[in-house]
């Protein structure tokens, strides 16, 4: 004889009521609003961006990077193409970065790169909340990541050199590794959106998210992340970029066809001096305790692997914004570390969590003192005793000398306050070798040499190059030369 059927269930009210009738502990009262992370937040956003403005003010930006999004926002607000003179290239060709369309419309308000730097000032500032959420997934105190995140050198060296929309996706990848660990799917998904937002190609960095990662988010980024990087490549070399794998990626050969018949070049560049360095940049804040979790450990290699395996030179260095958006995972294994400590380690008794974070003070420290702004090594245009200093002499009033509508050619420190406007040039472009002497690193802009009305150097002039270059009034006065053709020319 067949069982009754079970009549049906109780909705999840009368299920609710019956229980607390019961005396069975129901589901706690939703947490507020994370106070205390919401004034970390804030108060580090406050402070990254009173560096970056002073340093702005102080005239110690540069043409690149700050000068080239902020000549794309002007040139999008006016309605025309984003052709950056800076670099040779449309903006989209250099990299895809949809975000900077959103400043047209503030620019329409009021043309300044303070926008920039304040958007970019409270990301990195918002990344303080996810983060700490992310400690309570794992166990450990949400303090410590306030302070990882508030004391991070990366984030420090990102808000002190000029503006790059890959520092906006930080808080996204930090939200997007949340989401991993709670496995949740549409917080994944928005996430992943915005990353590829600020940075098509920076979604590489949900790939190593991946590997930590639950098994519906893991599959989810997995099925993701290759659209925005299909879109990376593609976009730019129909915009034609000259951003080629040659200019990156030539130690692992010709092309992507030849690093496929050659494989085993990929491990011998992943331990090269400048891989195995930039390795050092990123764990050394985190007190290298993502090693004591290999597949947090194995998660950072990947989502960096693009910078890891990259030539260029400028990459391995720790005074600009590349290895912003790693922060999260890098912080998120010193995290695990802390909240699980491994078994050799727990071993040790109840000062074993001590021990670990002291590891990862120590490194905080160390970090600030060798590869952040702070470090007496840092570049004069980004060390704080420097950086937020007066300018150099002859640079306010190598600004002051142009005017609104003029093209100009300057130095990248001169440029950075002059990009906006439809012809902005960083000195000796956009002039043959042969004429300045000094070979202008984008070909295409040579065509464009009788845009340029005036060039200003910071220094004595190079009379015999401007001369042969149709500029016929000479002047050095004030630490700067101007020099200006007798018209346009255009």
């Amino acid at each position: 004889m067949r069982a009754p059927r079970a009549g049906p269930q109780a909705r999840p009210a009368e299920r609710s009521v019956a229980d607390a009738g019961a005396g069975v502990r129901t589901r706690p009262p939703r947490r507020l609003g994370d106070r205390v992370g919401f004034a970390w937040a804030l108060a580090t956003a406050a402070g990254w961006f009173t560096l970056g403005y002073v340093r702005y003010r102080r005239l110690h930006a540069g043409a690149s990077d700050l000068g080239i999004f902020d000549q794309a926002a002007w040139l999008l607000a006016h309605g025309r193409a984003p052709f950056i003179t800076e670099i040779g290239v449309n903006v989209f060709a250099d990299h895809v970065s949809p975000v900077i369309v959103l400043f047209a419309p503030l620019y329409r308000i009021a043309a300044t790169p303070v926008w920039l730097l304040a958007v970019q000032a409270v990301c990195l500032g918002l990344t303080v909340l996810p983060m700490r959420a992310l400690a309570r997934e794992l166990g450990a105190p949400p303090w410590v990541a306030s302070v990882a995140v508030a004391a991070s050198a990366p984030l420090l060296s990102s808000a002190v050199y000029d503006v790059h929309p890959v520092v906006f996706a930080t808080p996204a990848v930090a939200w997007a590794l949340l989401a991993a660990r709670r496995d949740d799917v549409r917080a994944a998904t928005i996430a992943t959106a915005l990353v590829a937002c600020c940075r098509a190609d920076a979604v590489i960095a949900l790939a190593g998210i991946a590997i930590v990662a639950l098994p519906r988010v893991r599959r989810r980024l997995l099925w993701l992340v290759p659209v925005p990087l299909l879109l990376s490549v593609v976009i730019p070399h129909v915009l034609g970029t000259w951003q080629t794998f040659g200019h990156y990626y030539h130690r692992l050969g010709r092309g992507w066809g030849d690093l496929a018949l050659h494989p085993w070049r990929l491990p011998i560049a992943l331990v090269a001096p400048t891989s195995l360095r930039q390795l050092v940049i990123w764990l050394l804040p985190a007190g290298f305790l993502p090693l004591l979790r290999p597949r947090w450990f194995v998660a950072v290699v990947v989502a960096g692997l693009p910078l890891l395996l990259s030539s260029w030179p400028g990459i391995p260095v720790p005074w600009y914004h590349h290895a912003a958006y790693l922060v999260p995972l890098a912080v998120g294994g010193a995290l695990a570390v802390l909240g699980r400590p491994p078994a050799w380690l727990r071993g040790r008794g109840p000062r074993s969590p001590a021990l670990a974070l002291g590891l990862l003070g120590i490194g905080v420290i160390i970090g600030l003192l060798l590869t952040s702004p702070l470090s007496s090594g840092a570049p004069e245009s980004v060390r704080l005793s420097v950086a937020l200093g007066p300018p150099r002499p002859g640079v306010a009033a190598a600004i002051a000398a142009v005017g609104p509508t003029e093209g100009v050619a300057a130095q990248n420190e001169v440029l950075g306050h002059l990009s906006r406007r439809t012809d902005a040039y960083i000195w000796p472009c956009p002039f043959s070798p042969g004429e300045t002497g000094r070979a202008c690193s984008h070909g295409n802009l040579l065509r464009r040499s009788n845009r340029v009305d005036v060039v200003v150097l910071v220094g004595p002039p190079p009379v015999a190059a401007l001369r042969r270059l149709g500029f016929t009034s000479i002047d050095y006065h004030d630490g700067f030369t101007e020099a200006r053709r007798p018209k346009s020319g255009r």
